[in-house]
């Protein structure tokens, strides 16, 4: 559809158009002619969720919008929530039936009276006038109890306009834009109520935020507080246990302990392998010089003396070397020192007996070897003292390795056991600092959760002195809108549903047949008055005797038999055979019209030659034109130049098979203001097969003037500039003229 239809088809039901918003404007200004007054109050929140300053915010400075949306979200949540409500509509209650008169700032006289006359006499007695809280706790007692009750019922009630839970949770939450804050307002017939009811719905959210705010960490800090003291516990005893091995065994660093042990037994083994390598030696030294001495001085060195001298020297030595080892890296006390002392001076002491002793051997000036006896018997002597001073340490010596082994024996496996008490108090430490981190944590939090849910009024609702601008005018706007779109759209709508033949593109698809002619739908009215039907009938059936003519030249027959058909009764055949047989007949040809259908309007039907088939043979037996003449004496269709056979409604009546093979062209006349059905459809392919020698076209009739249009061009009507301007807009034709002004033209 386009444009310039679409308009044609509001022109064409403007009166619908026009009159049903009208009805609907008044009858929407009539309901709302007892509109109440409304008032309007709001209040501004500052929430700080979003950029309020918060023990978190110093170590984070990113926002995370998803959570803030969720935050808003739960934030509008709790402040809608059904117990939020609840306690907002008690509250109101309670304070209006604390009221003992009428208070404008609280609620109007009207709405005083009704409120305490329908209210029954348990619940009066309910409201301490003294005290808000005590009358809420009898309230929330008496509202528990069942859901018959007063108040249960009101504040379930949806048509109660104060205190049900419908009512106030019309209150509207609005956001601005990105930032912390929050509007809620409410609109009520009532202006004291309206301002108290934001009033007390502020209170109701700060308390309730908050404190669910600080219940949400409330319960994780008591856990990781229980925990805690366990694992404290656990970790206690693990260290008393670790302290009682300890002093058990005696045991003060184990570590160090054992590191200063190895560190002695090492020290101790280096110097047992020196004194058995200097005992060796001196071994050695003592048999080589042995074996250069002769047999006699041999003896003298093994005498009783020498040798008595040689155990006590190795009897001191003994002394002096255990009490070395003994105090080795560790400061030596006076009495053992004053021993050491003693002992050595007294070894030296043996050791100049001894070289007296050998000095006063009567030996010989020169050994076996022939050396000097002195200087041997010197180095024997020497090697002696040594030889007897190593064979002492390393027998004290011995006895220390044999200590060593001892206490390590000792020491190995409490090792195991102190690694074991060590690894308990380390797990059981871990546990605690973990639980103490957490612990901080969830301190932390609800430390935040306190300081971010500290809610600030930033605008306090105001008290409504001036009702709200009536939306009247805005109802009946809208009630004449909705009334035009509805009615449009059922036009459009009707439009397109519309099964209507209408156009020639519709019968074309619908038969496959090539439309060759248009006849318009003549409607004779006020409206139709400006319009030249006279043009509009004349050219339509001009160009379709224009056509016949067309066809008749192309194949140069006489006379040439033309047959007009239809699927259905008063489809206009006949008019339309009428009509181009009058116009043949002003342009001098002798036509012939045939047809079996009386004769309903005079006028189409004067200076018709023979109209009428034979009385004494049926339809369907005629088999040529010249069957269908009354009289051939009088008529002969050979004298005439076209013979126009009309033939009845094809789905009603039968027709002859034999005449229409003999038909030259064949047209098929069709109202656009009716439906194409499969009956047609069926028809038409029946008759198609008895002139499938012709190839049958359509004369679309009860065309409506706007498709006419299409065809044979604008039509000629009067129009007023604005009309013709707006056309010409709407088809895009900015720069047209009717006329060249040329002389040569």
């Amino acid at each position: 559809m386009s444009i310039i239809d679409f308009i044609r088809l509001l022109v064409k039901n403007s009166f619908v158009l026009i009159v049903v918003p009208i009805i609907m404007a008044v009858t929407v200004f009539i309901l709302t002619e007892n509109e109440e007054e409304r008032y309007y109050s709001n209040t501004v929140i500052y929430t700080g969720i979003a950029s309020g300053y918060s023990i978190e915010s110093q170590s984070n400075s990113r926002i995370d919008f998803f959570a803030v949306n969720n935050a808003f979200d739960n934030f509008i949540n709790i402040i809608k929530s059904r117990s939020n409500l609840t306690e907002v509509a008690l509250k109101l209650f309670a304070q209006n039936m604390i009221l003992k008169s009428p208070n404008p700032q609280y609620i109007s006289e009207k709405n005083y009276y009704e409120l305490h006359n329908s209210v029954p006499e348990d619940v009066k007695s309910l409201i301490d006038t003294n005290s808000i809280e005590i009358s809420l706790l009898r309230l929330y007692e008496y509202l528990n109890r069942n859901d018959t009750n007063y108040l249960y019922r009101l504040l379930n009630n949806e048509e109660d306009e104060h205190y049900s839970i419908e009512a106030i949770s019309k209150i509207a939450i609005k956001r601005y834009q990105n930032s912390d804050l929050l509007e809620i307002s409410y609109e009520c017939d009532d202006p004291g109520i309206c301002q108290q009811t934001l009033i007390i719905l502020e209170d109701a959210i700060v308390k309730n935020y908050t404190k669910i705010k600080q219940n949400q960490t409330a319960d994780v800090v008591r856990y990781f507080e229980k925990q805690l003291a366990v694992s404290e516990k656990r970790l206690k005893n693990a260290e008393d246990e670790l302290l009682k091995f300890n002093r058990k065994n005696n045991i003060i660093n184990y570590y160090e302990q054992t590191k200063y042990i190895a560190s002695q037994k090492e020290n101790l083994d280096l110097e047992y392998q020196r004194e058995q390598m200097k005992l060796y030696a001196a071994e050695a030294v003592i048999k080589n010089l042995e074996s250069k001495l002769n047999s006699n001085q041999h003896l003298k060195l093994y005498s009783d003396n020498i040798m008595k001298k040689r155990d006590e020297l190795s009897k001191i030595t003994s002394k002096i070397t255990l009490l070395e080892t003994a105090s080795v890296n560790d400061t030596l006390s006076n009495d053992v020192n004053k021993q050491l002392l003693a002992l050595r001076v007294s070894a030296e002491k043996l050791k100049g007996e001894l070289t007296q002793a050998v000095n006063s051997l009567y030996l010989s000036e020169n050994s076996i070897a022939g050396l000097p006896s002195e200087k041997i018997l010197e180095d024997w002597l020497k090697n002696v003292i040594s030889y007897e001073e190593s064979k002492a340490r390393i027998v004290i010596l011995n006895k220390r390795r044999n200590e060593f082994k001892k206490i390590y024996e000792i020491f190995a496996p409490l090792g195991a056991t102190i690694k074991r008490l060590e690894r308990e108090i380390s797990i059981a430490e871990r546990e605690y600092l973990s639980l103490l981190h957490s612990l901080s944590l969830a301190k932390l939090k609800q430390q935040n959760l306190e300081l971010s849910s500290n809610i600030k009024i930033i605008d306090k609702p105001f008290y409504p002195i001036e009702p709200l601008p009536s939306k009247r005018k805005f109802l009946v706007a809208i009630g004449g809108i909705a009334g035009f779109v509805i009615v449009l759209f059922l036009i459009i709508a009707l439009e397109y549903l519309d099964v209507n033949i209408k156009t020639p593109y519709n019968i074309e698809k619908l038969t496959n047949l090539k439309v060759v002619g248009v006849y318009p739908l003549i409607v004779k009215n006020k409206k139709t008055a400006h319009i030249d039907y006279n043009f509009i009938v004349n050219r339509t059936t001009e160009l379709l005797v224009q056509n016949i003519r067309q066809k008749q030249f192309n194949k140069e027959k006489k006379p040439y038999k033309v047959l007009f058909f239809s699927t259905r009764n008063f489809d206009g055949k006949t008019m339309l055979a009428s009509r181009i047989v009058q116009m043949l007949r002003e342009l001098n040809y002798k036509v012939l019209l045939l047809t079996s259908v009386t004769k309903s309007n005079e006028k189409f039907y004067q200076e018709v030659d023979s109209d009428a088939f034979a009385n004494d043979k049926s339809l369907m037996n005629i088999k040529s034109v010249e069957d269908m003449v009354l009289f051939n004496d009088f008529c002969n269709p050979n004298d005439y130049d076209y013979v126009f056979v009309v033939i009845p409604g094809i789905n009603k009546s039968p027709y002859p098979i034999e005449l229409l093979a003999t038909m030259d062209d064949a047209y098929m006349v069709c109202r656009a203001n009716r439906p194409w059905s499969e009956a047609d459809t069926a028809s038409l392919k029946r008759i198609q097969k008895a002139i499938n020698h012709l190839s049958p076209e359509i004369i679309l009739n009860g065309v409506e003037l706007p498709v006419i249009e299409q065809i044979i061009g604008e039509l000629p009507k009067r129009r007023s500039k604005l009309r013709v301007m707006i056309k010409r807009i709407l088809k895009r034709q900015f720069y047209y003229v009717k006329k060249i002004e040329s002389e040569e033209y």
